[in-house]
Order: C-alpha cells, then sequence, then structure tokens
C-alpha cells in the first residue's frame, strides 16, 4: 500500500482513478475507490489518496485554477516536499 502523507493544496481539484484501487482519507472518511471513480477536493481540504491494490493506481488529476501537484501542505502549513523515487507495484501514479 502506497500514500502521501496528509497534505492540500490551494486549488480545487479532481481526482479520476484510471486504474486500481485505493481508499480516500478525507476529513473522518475512509472511502475506497476503483476504476471509474471521481473525488472532488476543495481547495484547502486536507486529504491523501491510498493505493490499497497489488498494482500500480494510475489517476488524473485536473486542478482549477491551474496547479501543480507538488504544489502540497502539510497540515501544519508547511509546503509538502517529495522525494522522487522509482515506480513500484504499490506506488501511486499521476
Amino acid at each position: 500500500m502506497g500514500a502521501a502523507p496528509a497534505h492540500y493544496h490551494l486549488y480545487d481539484e479532481v481526482i479520476y482513478v484510471l486504474e486500481g484501487d485505493g481508499v480516500m482519507h478525507m476529513n473522518a472518511s475512509q472511502t475506497p475507490v476503483h476504476p471509474g471513480s471521481a473525488i472532488h477536493l476543495p481547495a484547502r481540504k486536507l486529504h491523501t489518496l491510498a493505493n490499497s491494490g497489488p498494482g500500480v493506481m494510475r489517476v488524473l488529476g485536473v486542478f482549477r485554477p491551474a496547479g501543480s501537484p507538488a504544489a502540497a501542505f502539510y497540515p501544519d502549513g508547511a509546503p509538502a516536499t517529495y522525494i522522487a523515487e522509482e515506480p513500484t507495484a504499490a506506488s501511486i501514479s499521476t
């Protein structure tokens, strides 16, 4: 299972699951997602998407206004930093 730490963005985001199974963690809820699932994330909404399947999870992110998935912030407001790593079967692709 792979997931980014809980974070938020300064823009609205819609995530569409192309491949794989996962769990969207937002607020106090955990919602299973599968290919064809679409998730709306308002700006500044703390969230994380975890890959719960055996293979790669591929998602498409649409940002409004335009933004970068790397422009994320941790719950304390500190800028999130991502360390590039080789994809694995448990990684999430965007």
